[in-house]
């Protein structure tokens, strides 16, 4: 009896580690990613113009994205503004 017992347990110890190991492996998929998209725009005379999209996205609860748009205005390659 003490032996069925024992194996008994040992049984529910292993199952029960690998739901635990397997519920840790969907947290690397759920991380949070951020994305950069850089486009230039030569306008001439030295002018250019640069464009920076950054779209970051969170798998959490809420499954939100938020999204930062840059501009830089340049002149032979000094910054004239930043939008």
């Amino acid at each position: 009896m003490n032996k069925l017992i024992a194996i008994l347990t040992a049984f529910a110890f292993i199952f029960n580690s690998l739901l635990i190991a397997s519920a840790n492996d969907t947290n690397i998929i759920a991380a949070d990613s951020s994305f950069n998209d850089i486009e230039t725009i030569e306008l001439g005379n030295g002018f250019t113009v640069e464009y920076e999209i950054t779209e970051n996205i969170s798998f959490a609860r809420s499954n939100t994205k938020t999204a930062e748009k840059t501009e830089t205005c340049r002149k032979n390659g000094k910054i004239i503004t930043g939008i």
